[in-house]
């Protein structure tokens, strides 16, 4: 009952803010104080036996298909194409061509989630940003090109209609579809893609989308690209490039094929008129227009929005107050699997909102169709009450890493010596991290539905080991109060906290974002009092987001409460988050020492330089040698596991998604009492109104 009572207190915490968090202590079961004889911390405690289970199984794939591709599959052709009523009046009006003169050659065939949807409707969406809907702008901006999603690093069909690689990885070729269009009707062609890659990610400094280039080099040498036809492009590189589809793939929110057609009218290299233009619309130069140019269709002027054309299943229509407007791209080259050309939802609204609780507000009171952007679990139960008036219904995305919030001992710390060898040395981690109730945290914040794991890489993975999950991640204050009793840190005269030799209180000051995940404070109340259970005072720095990250980079933290994320895949930890692998969370200056090359930071002492150096080199490792880059993952994530740069307490804590009532093909399986939904990656253009 007492247990039930502090359940109900955090959650209500949770909903009212998180100002007072840190004003009532987590109070639970103290834990024994009294040294027990347990192995020498010579000796490494073992991994728990029993494997950590994910609880639910991962979705059915999203299945999309060549045309040729489901034809075999289904042993069905498809020999009609049908479309929306909207678009039969278009065509009979002379507005725009026959639905055969369309599609591409070859469309897209996608496989419904639940059945063959109905045409009609109306889609909203809101965000506090219209640039950043999240629910929605990704379906628009996203995968134009290919499709990921798996654990396999694969990539799928999509606009683009596959890819080749070369058994040695140096030449990459690109197939478009034959007839695939731009939403104004224009032929989508390699043009198209070379204009991309040569002026805009190879193009000039000054362009904000040229970052992108470095992503598509080799040791800082561009590709030669070939146009070999209208709807193939050939990149031949002079050494191998094996992450080249991936982060063709990964440019979220960014697309790597642009409209050449509409871009040159702004590009001073094809307009020398370019910058009079951009002066128009109220920019100092061409290049400013430009940078919000390839953002659309939502960053503009109106007029620009509606010039701006895309791949995605809906086109800029207007603005409105608040808010914009988006309807159905004719040109759109997804079909179902009975020829029916998609989306199924006629337009989206998007809405913005000033701030996230007025975005939860319209979603609990059905004004917004779909909504997971910002929601999270601790809301749940207001959510699932709401649910029940039959406003919407409520489900639960599966969990990822991200909210599993880990704690990062600084192991460059130069303030207080004593603090500073003592966060340096991993038996303190591993005491702490043994100190660690992590059952007591799911239940209490995340109503039993995470997994307590040690922080570690995605259990998806198929070099995942259990072992990396479990490692000192029981909780084991007896083991753990064993450890700090053999690295001489003696209790007081009151047995109420740990002294060092000098007779000081040992005190650790934990950094922690107060405007960030709202799991921080809450998480490091209850951390607060299992460390002074085992006699280790804490002192709690709460500052904002943009303050953590310059206190941190400074190196004046000693630990540091942050989220862990992305280590969901061989890619995405290898080429984008490669640092966090490594010691830019906890000892920032010897990462920047192996990223200058030498030139900057702080050398690391000799036993930490090979972890720097290879974890450092994992990107471009993952480019060239695959094979490598995964065994260095399996060797840093062993490191990891007996080191505990990071200790990690509950991770793939799952997250809302309020979807109206009506709407179908939404993507769920059940397992026990729960609903699960899988938002990813975006499908609204399967999607339709029941009624």
């Amino acid at each position: 009952m007492k247990k039930r009572f502090l359940t109900i207190f955090v959650v209500v915490l949770f909903i009212v803010g998180l100002t007072s968090a840190f004003a009532g202590g987590a109070k639970e079961k103290k834990a024994e104080k009294k040294a027990v004889e347990e192995k020498p911390i010579t000796k490494e405690a073992p991994a728990a036996e029993k494997k950590v289970s994910l609880k639910i199984k991962p979705l059915p794939p999203w299945e999309t298909y060549n045309l040729t591709d489901w034809e075999k599959k289904s042993g069905k052709k498809i020999t009609t194409y049908h479309e929306a009523p909207m678009l039969t009046k278009m065509v009979a009006a002379g507005e725009i061509p026959p639905l055969k003169e369309r599609l591409p050659k070859e469309p897209l065939v996608v496989k419904p989630a639940e059945s063959i949807g109905k045409y009609g409707g109306t889609l909203v969406f809101a965000g506090t940003n219209l640039m950043y809907v999240g629910d929605f702008n990704r379906n628009d901006t996203c995968f134009e090109a290919t499709q990921y999603g798996d654990f396999t690093n694969k990539t799928h069909p999509n606009a683009m209609k596959g890819f080749k690689q070369s058994d040695d990885g140096k030449t990459i070729t690109l197939y478009l579809r034959e007839g695939l269009k731009w939403s104004d009707g224009h032929p989508v062609t390699a043009d198209d893609v070379i204009y991309a890659f040569n002026d805009v990610a190879f193009g000039p400094k000054e362009l904000r989308y040229a970052r992108d280039g470095e992503k598509f080099m080799v040791d800082g040498k561009k590709p030669k690209i070939v146009r070999v036809n209208d709807y193939e492009v050939r990149f031949e590189y002079p050494a191998p490039h094996w992450n080249f589809m991936r982060n063709f793939t990964y440019l979220e929110y960014r697309s790597i094929i642009f409209p050449k057609h509409v871009c040159i009218k702004y590009d001073i290299r094809y307009n020398k008129d370019a910058n009079k233009v951009a002066k128009e619309y109220g920019f100092d130069n061409w290049t400013q227009l430009f940078d919000v140019l390839v953002q659309m269709p939502c960053a503009g002027p109106e007029k620009l929005n509606k010039e701006w054309p895309v791949l995605g299943a809906w086109r800029f229509k207007k603005q409105i107050t608040g808010g914009m407007i988006f309807e159905r791209n004719p040109y759109y080259f997804q079909i179902d699997t009975e020829g029916n050309q998609l989306p199924y939802i006629d337009e989206v609204k998007l809405i913005t909102v000033e701030n996230i609780e007025l975005f939860k507000a319209k979603a609990i009171s059905g004004e917004v169709d779909y909504a997971s952007w910002g929601l999270m679990l601790d809301a749940y139960p207001m959510y699932a009450e709401e649910a029940q008036k039959g406003k919407y219904k409520v489900y639960l995305r599966r969990g990822d890493y991200m909210a599993n919030t880990t704690y990062w001992f600084n192991l460059d710390y130069q303030g207080d010596p004593q603090v500073g060898k003592l966060l340096a040395d991993k038996h303190f981690r591993q005491a702490m991290s043994l100190a660690i109730n992590r059952d007591y945290i799911n239940d209490t914040l995340y109503f039993g539905k995470g997994i307590p794991i040690q922080l570690t890489l995605s259990i998806d993975l198929p070099y995942y080991k259990e072992e990396w999950g479990r490692a000192y991640a029981d909780y084991d204050p007896k083991r753990a109060n064993a450890i700090l009793d053999e690295m001489g840190l003696k209790w007081d005269a009151d047995h109420k906290f740990r002294q060092f030799k000098d007779g000081n209180t040992v005190t650790v000051e934990v950094v922690v974002m107060t405007d960030h995940h709202p799991d921080y404070v809450p998480t490091l109340e209850i951390v607060k009092e299992n460390w002074k259970d085992v006699g280790i005072n804490v002192n709690v720095k709460p500052v904002t987001k943009s303050y953590q990250k310059l206190y941190c980079k400074t190196n004046k933290f000693q630990i540091r409460s942050r989220s862990t994320c992305y280590f969901t895949d061989t890619f995405s930890i290898a080429e984008r988050r490669a640092a966090e692998v490594g010691p830019t969370k906890c000892a920032y200056r010897w990462y920047t020492w192996a990223k200058s090359g030498g030139k900057k930071g702080v050398e690391p002492p000799e036993k930490w330089k090979e972890w720097v150096l290879k974890t450092n080199s994992l990107a471009k490792m993952q480019q060239s040698n695959p094979k490598e880059a995964v065994k260095t993952i399996i060797w840093a994530f062993d490191l990891q596991a007996e080191q505990l740069f990071g200790i990690g307490t509950v991770g793939y804590v799952p997250r809302p998604i309020i979807v109206a009532n009506g709407l179908g093909n939404i993507p769920t399986e059940t397992y026990g009492d729960t609903v699960y939904i899988d938002p990813w990656p975006p499908r609204q253009q399967d999607f339709y109104w029941k009624k």
